[in-house]
């Protein structure tokens, strides 16, 4: 079991969704839109998606889904949450990961280890910081009340090959 709550962001592909699936991560979340507003290949995701299991899954926005695509989406995918990018999660009933504070049941999500100081201070729940290096998980590990991680997906070298020597490094140090 990990140490710390754990999500994986910008999951693309089935190399990524593979990986941090088998180290027992408790979050993916799914590109459904590209830096241009457009939808993704939803075919692609519900693959994806498929093919893994235990996660929870994230469906990562730019901004706020118009009602009528989220529930298309939602039925056809069963998510468990949204990251929305700018954070405007009106009227929508699922958890939200977001920069901006959090409602009850959402996760307010960090962009580096330097806001920890506060989330200390603060006591604050619900938190995940995304994390680049080794030693930011250490600095976490340290903390009384731990936020959780969040690791990043990314492109393939080929189809089914790609690095992952600094995760396997913070695995390791999450599991012992």
């Amino acid at each position: 079991m990990l140490k710390l709550k754990v999500a994986a962001f910008s999951i693309s592909n089935l190399t990524d969704a593979r990986y941090f699936s088998a180290y027992g991560v408790d979050w993916l979340a799914y590109n459904l839109q590209d830096n241009k507003g457009s939808l993704a290949n939803l075919d692609r995701v519900q693959e994806i998606i498929n093919w893994v299991e235990g996660p929870k899954s994230i469906g990562m926005f730019n901004a706020a889904p118009a009602a009528n695509i989220l529930q298309a989406i939602q039925d056809r995918f069963s998510l468990d949450a949204l990251y929305i990018a700018d954070g405007n999660s009106e009227n929508i009933n699922l958890p939200v990961f977001s920069k901006n504070k959090v409602s009850e049941g959402s996760y307010q999500v960090l962009d580096s280890t330097d806001q920890l100081k506060e989330v200390e201070e603060k006591h604050m729940s619900s938190v995940f910081v995304k994390i680049s290096k080794l030693t930011e998980v250490e600095s976490v590990l340290t903390m009384k009340n731990p936020p959780g991680i969040i690791l990043e997906g990314g492109e393939e070298a080929q189809v089914g090959l790609k690095s992952f020597e600094m995760y396997d490094d913070i695995f390791d140090l999450l599991y012992n």
